[in-house]
């Protein structure tokens, strides 16, 4: 007898064993599903935003016949846009504020409006151009945005640079460096060579050194 029931004791401790490993596996396809939703309802979040903005670039041009300055978004949060929107929105996963390109040397003109998508495969991606390997065609990872004025993904003769594939981010010999610097660098095949992705007309960089997205290297 003492050995019939230590024999079904093993088979209910088997038994539980593979209850507890189907429940662990069912638990992580359900936190790896509900990811994905959390990853695709904050990219839902990113296209409202940048919808937004344009609206609200809109209502600003019409009433200052140009676009907002270079630096408008820099302040999650802030009041710069009033009475336009109350609030500047920015990513809702970094907290960083989405990347505003107005045209180099005319930003009255257009501008391009990027973020990053987190779902790679979200068919959005595609549908603006962005699916290539160099993405948007800026740096730091950009997968989608929107422009006004100015195709999204175009040359650097849009923009007032001298050729070559980019929304003209090389266009003048002033970068900001890794500290957060305007620094001259001669020409902007200089600032090329210094691995600088993004260079500037203007000796301010258009205030844009505050963002890590337009530092060198």
């Amino acid at each position: 007898m003492g050995q019939k029931k230590s024999r079904n004791l093993g088979f209910t401790l088997i038994e539980l064993l593979i209850s507890i490993a189907i429940i662990a596996a069912l638990a992580i396809v359900f936190l790896l599903a509900a990811r994905v939703q959390i990853s695709r309802a904050r990219d839902a979040d990113r296209k409202t935003d940048l919808q937004k903005i344009k609206i609200v670039f809109e209502d600003y041009y019409n009433d200052q016949n140009c676009y907002p300055p270079a630096d408008i978004l820099d302040t999650c949060g802030g009041s710069e846009l009033q009475p336009y929107l109350e609030k500047i929105p920015c990513d809702p996963s970094t907290k960083e504020p989405y990347l505003y390109l107005p045209v180099s040397g005319a930003a009255c003109s257009g501008y391009r409006l990027f973020t990053q998508l987190q779902d790679e495969n979200d068919p959005s991606i595609a549908r603006v151009g962005c699916d290539g390997i160099s993405e948007c065609g800026v740096s730091a990872g950009y997968n989608y945005g929107v422009s006004a004025g100015v195709s999204l993904i175009s040359t650097q003769a849009e923009s007032g640079g001298g050729g070559g594939p980019g929304p003209g981010i090389i266009t003048g010999p002033w970068a900001c460096t890794q500290a957060g610097v305007c620094n001259h660098y001669g020409s902007s095949e200089a600032a090329v060579l210094a691995g600088c992705s993004f260079s500037f007309v203007e000796n301010n960089c258009q205030n844009k050194c505050s963002n890590p997205a337009f530092r060198c290297p």
